[in-house]
This record gives structure tokens, C-alpha cells and sequence, in this order.
């Protein structure tokens, strides 16, 4: 810490304060506490998104798979396993409605689930993959959602939440 008589002698030679104190590593400790406050508010903000996600119980009836093919000859049709318009779309039950929920066969996390109970945790909006829809991860019942996977990622109707 400068004595008075040194932080008149630095003020004389035009030498500002902060910088002598930057030098000495005075101000260090208040920028660590503000990486480890940043840190810890994304990390907060992470956790929470997961934890409170919406989660509730749906049951899915079954799976099918659409394509859409615009205006592609056969030859075309045999040079592609997929098509980006290729979707799975879920036939469920979500409380006391049906729905359909549906992804892109593109999308990694796109699956065509069997039939059953599972766990359905809608995403904060504007997370996900999917626009103009709710996008929804589905679990199996049970899982703990801060450690597994979900099985898939799915658009759900807006009408539907």
C-alpha cells in the first residue's frame, strides 16, 4: 500500500494511482471475483434450463415416417437414403390430447420411438432445433435428465402447450 508521502510524490510526477496500484496487483482480486461471478451465473443459468424444464408423462401410439419429394425423378430417388423433407412423426397422447409430434430424419436426434410411456420435457423457447413449434426432448420414464441423453429431440404444435 503507497504512503501518503508516496502517493503525493507519484501525483507530482504526474503518475496516475491506478496505474501504480494495477502494477502492484491490487486490482486483480476484483477481476477474479468478476470472472468467478460470470462463471457461476452461466453455470446457474445452465443447471436451471434442464431443471426446470416443463416435465410431464407421454404416451406414444405409435411412429411413422413421411417424405416429401419435390418433383425428383427415380434416379434421384435412388441416390439419396433420406431427403431433407424426410420427417417421423410421433402419434401420441400428451395429458388428455393427441398430438403429433414430429423431426427431421436429417437431425441426428431424430428416432421413430416404439410405442410406450416416456417422459416429454419442453425446451425454454428459442432452444432447440426446430422453428415456428415448441421443441420438446423425450426421456425414458425415471431418467435423470442432468446425466442422460434424451432418446430424441421433436417439434411440438404450438396449439399443444
Amino acid at each position: 500500500m503507497l504512503s501518503v508521502s508516496q502517493e503525493a510524490e507519484s501525483a507530482a510526477k504526474g503518475i496516475d494511482k491506478g496505474i501504480i496500484l494495477k502494477a502492484l496487483g491490487r486490482l486483480r482480486p476484483e477481476r477474479e471475483m468478476q470472472r468467478k461471478t460470470i462463471l457461476a451465473l452461466l453455470g446457474l443459468v445452465a443447471v436451471s434450463s434442464s431443471l426446470f424444464a416443463q416435465n410431464e408423462k407421454i404416451k406414444i401410439k405409435n411412429s411413422s415416417q413421411t417424405h416429401e419429394y419435390p418433383n425428383l425423378d427415380l434416379d434421384s430417388l435412388r441416390a439419396v437414403q433420406y431427403l431433407p423433407g424426410d420427417r417421423v412423426v410421433l402419434h401420441a397422447d400428451l395429458g388428455k390430447d393427441s398430438t403429433a409430434l414430429t423431426c427431421y430424419v436429417s437431425h441426428n436426434d431424430c428416432v421413430a420411438l416404439t410405442p410406450g410411456d416416456y417422459e416429454i420435457a419442453r425446451l425454454i423457447p428459442g432452444e432447440g432445433s426446430y422453428k415456428g413449434c415448441r421443441n420438446v426432448d423425450i426421456y425414458p420414464i425415471g431418467a435423470d435428465r442432468l446425466k442422460e441423453k434424451p432418446l430424441g429431440e421433436y417439434c411440438l404444435p404450438y396449439q399443444q402447450y
